[in-house]
């Protein structure tokens, strides 16, 4: 019986894991030719909406362009100091990459992972950029980047811009770098998930 408990809670934690994924920004590739070389101080602002119990950061996923590739990076989540996400302004740094990221070319998706602390706010704007050099002293944030773009016509309207050399809309302010954000329960509504399906479990063997 104990073994048998025991089993049908790890399907229960398996449960409450499976669910615990949710995209919460998407900027998908745009077609050929969409791709953008960018000087230092550059960025991407974009707004998170109510987001429920999924708002831990998990990975942003970026897609490389055409041709070339960059990095290495350490992917970045500033805030917005004005809560505009028209207006170029990173507050302070709110979370970074576990992982060092190269940007791929071809089309090729790149993950930075994050390590599942930093909480998003409902109805808020941040900034996401690149870090040179982590660490070193020649570390440079908001660094220039080369990578693959959305299509056209502004596809998060006015809930996210993409900037280049400190405060320029790029490209006629109708491309957004090409990336998506997940986000994940919080670990108590990971575990409430859980316990709801060992409490199933339990029923139907009764």
């Amino acid at each position: 019986m104990k073994q048998t408990l025991c089993s049908a809670a790890a399907v229960a934690l398996l449960i409450g894991s499976a669910s615990a994924a949710t995209v919460i920004v998407d900027a998908p590739r745009g077609g050929s030719g969409d791709q953008a070389n960018f000087v230092d101080n550059s960025g991407q602002t974009f707004t998170v909406g109510v987001l429920g119990s999924d708002n831990i950061l998990s990975q942003i996923d970026l897609v490389g362009p055409n041709t070339g590739s960059d990095g290495p990076f350490t992917v970045k989540i500033w805030s917005d100091l004005d809560d505009n996400a028209e207006t170029w302004d990173p507050g302070v740094e709110l979370a970074a990459s576990t992982n060092l990221v190269n940007i791929q070319s071809s089309n090729v998706t790149s993950t930075a992972l994050f390590d599942q602390t930093f909480t998003f706010q409902d109805n808020t704007v941040y900034v996401v950029s690149f870090t040179t050099d982590n660490g070193g002293p020649g570390q440079v944030d908001h660094a220039g980047f080369r990578m693959g773009l959305t299509a056209g016509n502004n596809p998060l309207g006015t809930s996210g811009k993409l900037f280049n050399n400190g405060g320029n809309p790029s490209f006629g302010d109708n491309r957004e770098i090409a990336f998506s954000v997940t986000a994940v329960p919080e670990p108590s509504a990971t575990a409430l998930l859980g316990l709801a399906g060992l409490g199933l479990i339990l029923r139907r063997r009764k």
